[in-house]
């Protein structure tokens, strides 16, 4: 075991714990497998084959129940027939049953009982058979036969089926019993050999597992040991290391004042720039007012062409307006025209009817009665010219009315047109306005261009500045220089200190090399351990940083 390797000792710990995992999976898996074998005998065949005797032994008692209903002295032929159907049909489902009943496996020991069981059934069945014949038969004889066959003979043969069945249900309950009992044994069995390997397991596993840690734990303590010596060593080269840092600490100090005055500078420079970028935000910001006001002018120029175009628009509605208008009047003083021309005609035709009417009337007086129709038709007409009279009347109210109107377009004209020279005078006003907004836009893209004219001459005095700025950066950077040469010096002197670190390393490389083999065994190649990282000291760090500047 000496010269086994760390991962073989461990891997060997590991199989032993499980070889007794796996032995107590075996002794449980097959009590687990005898124990279920043996319910399923209870499960399979115990209990099938019991339900089937079971149901057999009911149809035999329906088959004997229908029997003895045919017996019965008030029984009709239709109720006999179907007893007996009833009868036949128990029957057969008693030999369906029995088939099923073989078709299961059965125990050892079970055919005898079966065979006494089929013995009493075809007894029974003959008894049956003679019943059922004798009640067929319908004679005297055949009364007195069926009687003698359900007081005596039937009871007898059922009797028989019923012990017959009995001692077969007994035999089945019983291999019950047995199998419920040999599952009970084989799992109190199965619990015991569990038990008994588990425990002998944990005896074994906690005693290999005490010795390989004790082993252990005395390899690792010496190497322990021999490290801790090797740490003392290695924290006296350390304190050489830590005065040679001192001087690494003093030239750190005078270039953390030249980074100081470096840093000013920059800050100086990145004031600078950000004035400049402000500068240039500035001058972008105020490019862009005057990309926008020209923008905004260009717009107030279009606003300004479409309120023209509106205006242009506005008289020429204006001008069809009166042209309507003067077309309208000229209509309506035609109206007028053609109405008092036919109102003459009315007029004069009123006073000539008139005037005949007259005359007629003076005529039919000097005829006498002879004129009196005549007077009649004088009459009618000058009805007819008193209507022409109202028509004329109505006419001229017309006319008054079409007067009226005439006066009413006249003014509305009048109204609609002084509407619209008020609109072409507000659009001629607007486009006025939008004129001048133009002229306010161009100027202040004037004061804008002068605005990015005087910041660009303040970007180019902050880049002058800036110029100064790296001259100083410059010279910061030489005095960095000569500092990193003290550097170098202090860096010699750490040199020699750490070699004899390393002649303190290799001692503890060796320590190294045997906490390796503990682990890996005898068999480890001694010649190439795994490298041991060594811890850094802040003096160490701090000359890194040196080297840094330097660099």
């Amino acid at each position: 075991m000496k010269n086994f390797s760390f991962k073989a000792k461990l891997l060997a710990l590991c199989a032993l714990s499980a070889s007794i995992t796996l032995t107590v999976a075996a002794i449980s898996y097959k009590g687990l497998h005898d124990v279920e074998a043996s319910y399923d005998q209870v499960a399979d065949v115990a209990m099938p084959n019991l339900n089937a005797l079971n149901d057999m032994y009911l149809a035999f008692r329906e088959v004997r129940i229908n029997l003895r209903t045919l017996g019965l002295p008030e029984l009709s032929k239709d109720e006999a027939h179907i007893y007996i159907e009833n009868v036949k049909a128990e029957i057969a489902r008693y030999e369906s049953l029995d088939a099923a009943y073989d078709a299961v496996p059965s125990p050892e020991g079970e055919k005898p009982y079966h065979d006494k069981v089929n013995e009493a059934w075809a007894a029974f069945k003959v008894v049956g058979g003679r019943a059922l014949a004798a009640y067929a038969a319908n004679t005297s004889a055949s009364h007195a036969e069926l009687a003698k066959i359900f007081l005596h003979d039937c009871p007898v043969a059922a009797a028989d089926f019923k012990k017959a069945m009995d001692g077969l249900k007994a035999f089945h309950i019983e291999k019950a019993k047995i199998y419920t009992a040999d599952a009970r044994s084989e799992g109190t069995h199965t619990n015991q050999m569990v038990l008994l390997v588990s425990v002998l397991g944990l005896i074994v596993g906690v005693s290999v597992g005490l010795v390989f840690a004790n082993k252990m734990t005395t390899s690792i303590l010496g190497i322990a040991r021999a490290l801790e010596a090797s740490a003392e060593d290695v924290s006296s080269a350390s304190t050489h290391i830590a005065q040679a840092s001192s001087s690494l600490s003093e030239a750190a100090t005078e270039q953390a004042s030249s980074l100081q005055q470096t840093t000013a500078s920059l800050e100086e420079i990145t004031a600078m720039i950000g004035k400049a970028s402000e500068g240039a935000e500035a001058a972008a910001t105020s490019s862009a007012g005057s990309h926008e006001k020209a923008q905004q002018g260009q717009e107030a120029v279009q606003n300004m062409m479409v309120s023209m175009d509106d205006i242009s628009q506005s008289n020429a509605a204006i001008l069809r307006q009166v042209n309507e208008s003067n077309a309208q009047m000229r209509e309506v003083v035609q109206v007028i025209q053609d109405i008092g021309a036919r109102t003459k005609v009315i007029n004069e035709i009123v006073f000539q009817t008139k005037i005949l009417s007259f005359n007629a009337s003076v005529e039919a007086a000097r005829a006498g009665d002879q004129g009196k129709g005549f007077a009649v038709v004088a009459e009618e007409v000058g009805n007819l010219a008193q209507m022409s009279g109202n028509a004329a009347r109505e006419i001229t109210d017309m006319l008054a009315a079409s007067i009226q109107k005439v006066e009413v377009l006249v003014a509305n004209s009048q109204r609609q047109v002084e509407s619209l020279i008020q609109e072409g005078k507000t659009k001629v006003d607007a486009g006025v306005q939008i004129a001048q907004q133009c002229a306010e836009v161009l100027n202040e893209i004037v004061s804008n261009a002068s605005q990015v004219s005087s910041l660009s001459q303040e970007i180019s005095q902050a880049s002058r500045e800036q110029t100064q700025g790296v001259g100083e950066i410059n010279k910061a950077m030489s005095q960095l220089d000569a500092v990193t040469q003290q550097n170098a010096s202090a860096s010699e002197q750490a040199a020699n200190t750490a070699g004899e670190l390393s002649e303190q390393a290799k001692s503890l490389k060796m320590s190294v090399e045997q906490l390796m083999n503990a682990i890996q065994g005898g068999h480890a190649p001694a010649s190439s351990p795994m490298p041991v990282p060594l811890p850094v000291s802040r003096s160490l760090r701090g000359e890194e940083r040196g080297q840094q500047w330097a660099a």
